[in-house]
C-alpha cells in the first residue's frame, strides 16, 4: 500500500474512507469464517469483519461504524499527544518497499497537522536469517529496524516477524504502550 495516501487519509480526517460502492467482494474464507473485501480505491483488504455469507448491504453500516469509531480515536489520540511513533512494517512477501523519502515526507505532513506534537517514522523490515536487529537512523526522525522475518514457533515460510522480540524493542527504544482495550486485545 502506498505509505502517501495512508497519510492522505489522515490529512483528510478518514473522511472519503471506506464508502460502500468501492468494496468489491473477492472470496469467503471457511478458514476464517469471513467473507474477503477490498477496496477499488485505496487498495485495503478486510480479511476480518464480514461474516461468511451473510449480506453486504446489512453488515456494511456496523463494519463501516466500527472503523469511524477507530479513526475517531486515532485522530484524538493523535491531536492530544506531544509525540506519536508511525510504524511501517515492509513484508517479505510484497514486491515494494518503502520509500525512505516518502516516510520524511509523512513526518513533515504529520507533524504540519497535528502540530506541537512530535512524529517519529519507524520503518520496520524483515531480511531472512538476520541473527540480531539492525538499526539504521535515516535521517528527518525516521528509523529503521531489519529482523529476521521466520518466527520459527509459527513454522517454515511464515513471514510474520518475531512479535515478542518486536513488540520488546518498541516498549524500550520508544516506550510504546498498547492503547487497546482489554477486550480488543483478547480478540485480536
Amino acid at each position: 500500500h502506498e505509505l502517501r495516501d495512508r497519510i492522505r487519509e489522515i490529512e483528510d480526517d478518514f473522511s472519503r474512507w471506506l464508502q460502500p460502492d468501492e468494496l468489491e467482494f473477492v472470496h469467503g474464507s471457511a478458514v476464517t469464517g469471513k467473507d474477503i473485501y477490498a477496496s477499488r480505491r485505496l487498495g485495503h483488504t478486510f480479511n476480518h469483519d464480514f461474516p461468511l455469507g451473510a449480506s453486504y448491504d446489512e453488515t456494511f453500516p456496523a463494519v463501516r461504524e466500527k472503523y469511524r469509531r477507530r479513526a475517531a480515536r486515532l485522530l484524538g489520540l493523535m491531536r492530544s499527544s506531544q509525540r506519536v511513533l508511525v510504524v511501517r512494517v515492509d513484508r517479505p512477501d510484497l514486491p515494494v518497499p518503502t520509500d525512505v523519502a516518502d516516510c520524511r515526507d509523512a513526518v513533515r505532513a504529520l507533524e504540519l497537522k497535528f502540530s506541537p506534537a512530535r512524529f517519529d517514522f519507524l520503518q520496520v523490515s524483515f531480511e531472512a536469517g538476520r541473527r540480531e536487529v539492525r538499526e539504521e537512523a535515516l535521517g528527518g526522525n525516521v528509523t529503521r529496524w531489519t529482523l529476521d522475518y521466520q518466527d520459527h514457533r509459527l513454522g517454515a515460510g511464515s513471514w510474520q516477524g518475531d512479535i515478542p522480540l518486536l513488540g520488546g524493542l518498541l516498549r524500550e527504544r520508544f516506550a510504546v504502550r498498547d492503547y487497546r482495550t482489554r477486550a480488543e486485545r483478547k480478540a485480536f
